[in-house]
């Protein structure tokens, strides 16, 4: 029997699995040594005392800022880390701020002077006179023209090199991803030119490339978007899944699964051509398989109704590994981690605050109400299975353009008993809306974040038929939507019941979730200008924002047209990769009918499109 097979066996029948856990430490200090629980092999940017040291003098304003540097050339590893033993040795174990930056000056090479990521020309890349964007002449609003231009030419500003780095990650005997310990630097090679989302993001991040890729179709820079694909198929062949960026520190998380979703994309554009979508769905598929098996392998999670009638298996966010779970700070986060440790009385629940940091930030909402007072690895996300739904109903669609039917059928099977389990435990009927699943409490959790419309966006269907017109005006209707899509800047992550301050929470607005909702109903003509007044809203926020400063952000406040949005992880980034791609498409969607509403009376009008749309509805 083939492993989808027995895949596809789990998903129907009662599955009991009792999986062996680590035991925290008893008893630990502030500085944790190196165990199976951290997030690298790496003694300078996964664990010890140094990154200890530096990280919590708070060297940095940010903690990612050390562990993106470095080491010079001139050092090998072990190098630094002995002369870091001798400076503590010289001072006696009081070491001095001043003495540490000195140190670390000496040694390391600033994050934003490297050259492990050095800027390169997009081969593909033209003006718009000689073809490149092409959706530039069919817009009819000048100033999204002017914005259109200035994200097109933004790529060449976003584009790196990163072949040639210190860290070259292998495959361990296990399958699993290994990274050498004595690597200088933690930035991961790529193959081909890659696009960082700017900002803190000097890297090559998979949630974010799914809408930067979105953006590259529409410039007309297909072979820039099959680099970044293949990017990732390198990673899983030579790490065994897709880390969260090419870092070394993000080597046992991943992030959500959409490279299948970047494919399609690919094959599916209209300056692609057949045989070109094809080739790149026959290079990539061992890839996708081996992804697919990862996530169902490292996180899977058998759920159960409370009175027992029904359970699946479905997936969740984890930290680590099922056989060594995350039990350190994150990296990039470690200063902000080991603060929120050193509030906790009790110095063995550490384990399980570090653990929880890292499955949030594997969800990429890495600060959220979504993950209060719970174990992220006991919650089934909505858009999580959504994602691996859409997933496995592309591959289905992979294997069938290449003639494996059997194949085909086995993921097409797959996805209709998912889609099927996201609606028996996920959906709630009195809502009309999806919620996430507490696995330990066996009930939904309360309260609504914008990824619950994953299911629409992915078209998961089976049983029901969640596209038809009838279901997605139940959902259109729903009171969670017609809250969220009030705002005039955009549709927040979350609800306002509970303003939180959290990064993933209202009033912010990612591009993301703008674009899922949209695009989720704009399949459907009857709520054409429903996801024209929403994908308006953001698109205002958007280019009155860029008038100001010239500059696209992460995240924006709903309630504040044009202004950035707010949270305590870090400020607001600009750059930025995936509102670029998310305009792009957007701006495609309805070239003719959004504009810059840089008035405020265009203000008005997209208001009075919402209330038209549900007083039509209603």
């Amino acid at each position: 029997m083939s492993h989808l097979a027995i895949l596809k066996a789990l998903l129907l029948i009662t599955f009991c699995a009792n999986l062996s856990k680590t035991d925290a430490t008893k008893g630990k200090v502030a500085y944790k040594a190196h165990d199976a629980g951290v997030p690298c092999e790496s003694p300078i940017y996964c664990y010890g005392s140094l990154l200890h040291t530096v990280q919590t003098m708070g060297l940095f304003n940010d903690s990612k800022d050390f562990v993106d540097q470095p080491v010079k050339k001139e050092f090998t590893v072990q190098q630094v880390l002995k002369a870091f033993d001798r400076l503590k040795r010289q001072n006696a174990g009081n070491l001095s701020k001043e003495s540490v930056l000195k140190f670390v000056d000496r040694h390391f090479v600033d994050a934003e002077l490297a050259d492990n990521a050095r800027r390169c020309p997009l081969l593909d890349w033209k003006n718009v006179t000689e073809g490149g964007l092409p959706v530039y002449h069919n817009i009819s609003d000048v100033k999204l023209q002017e914005l259109a231009l200035h994200i097109h030419e933004k790529w060449l500003d976003l584009a790196r090199s990163m072949a040639d780095t210190g860290a070259r990650p292998l495959v361990g005997e296990d399958g699993q991803g290994v990274l050498e310990a004595d690597l200088p630097d933690s930035l991961v090679s790529l193959p081909y030119p890659a696009i960082v989302s700017g900002g803190r993001f000097r890297e090559a991040n998979y949630w974010d490339s799914y809408w930067i890729v979105q953006g590259l179709l529409v410039s007309k820079l297909t072979d820039t978007a099959r680099g970044v694909i293949l990017n990732f198929a390198d990673l899983i062949d030579r790490m065994g899944f897709v880390p969260a960026g090419n870092r070394v520190y993000y080597g046992r998380r991943s992030a959500p699964p959409v490279l299948a979703l970047m494919v399609d994309s690919y094959r599916r554009n209209p300056h692609v051509t057949v045989g070109q979508g094809k080739k790149l769905v026959q290079e990539t598929l061992p890839a996708l398989e081996r992804e697919y098996r990862w996530w169902m392998e490292q996180r899977n999670v058998t759920v159960r109704s409370a009175d027992g009638q029904l359970q699946a298996i479905l997936n969740v966010y984890r930290a680590g590994l099922l056989a060594a779970p995350m039990t350190h700070p994150r990296p990039e986060f470690y200063l902000q981690d080991v603060h929120r440790a050193s509030n906790l009385s009790d110095p063995s629940s550490w384990d399980k605050l570090y653990r929880n940091g890292a499955a949030a930030s594997e969800s990429t909402w890495s600060s959220s109400s979504r993950w209060t007072d719970v174990e992220v690895e006991d919650i089934v996300p909505v858009d999580l299975n959504a994602f691996l739904c859409a997933y496995e109903r592309q591959m289905a669609e992979f294997y069938h353009s290449t003639g494996n039917e059997k194949m085909a059928e086995e993921f097409q099977d797959l996805a209709k008993i998912r889609a099927d389990a996201i609606h028996a435990f996920l959906w709630n009927d009195t809502v009309k809306m999806w919620r996430d699943y507490d696995v330990r409490a066996q009930k939904q959790r309360p309260g609504f974040y914008l990824s619950h419309i994953a299911p629409i966006f992915a078209h998961c269907s089976g049983k029901v038929n969640i596209t038809s017109t009838d279901f997605l005006q139940a959902v259109f209707k729903s009171a969670d939507l017609k809250e969220a899509t009030k705002y005039p800047g955009g549709i927040p992550a979350s609800d306002a019941t509970t303003p939180s301050g959290l990064q993933w929470d209202y009033p912010n607005a990612f591009a993301p979730l703008q674009l899922m909702l949209v695009e989720g109903f704009a399949g459907e003509e009857k709520f054409r200008d429903a996801t024209l007044s929403w994908a308006q809203k953001f698109m205002s926020s958007i280019y009155r924002g860029y008038e100001a400063d010239k500059e696209l952000y992460d995240r924006y406040d709903v309630s504040r047209v044009a202004e950035k949005g707010t949270g305590e992880e870090y400020e607001a980034q600009g750059g930025f990769g995936w509102t670029n791609g998310v305009a792009l498409r957007l701006m495609e969607l309805f070239p003719q009918d959004l504009n810059g509403a840089a008035t405020h009376f265009a203000t008005l009008s997209v208001l009075c499109m919402s209330l038209l749309s549900l007083f039509i509805f209603f």
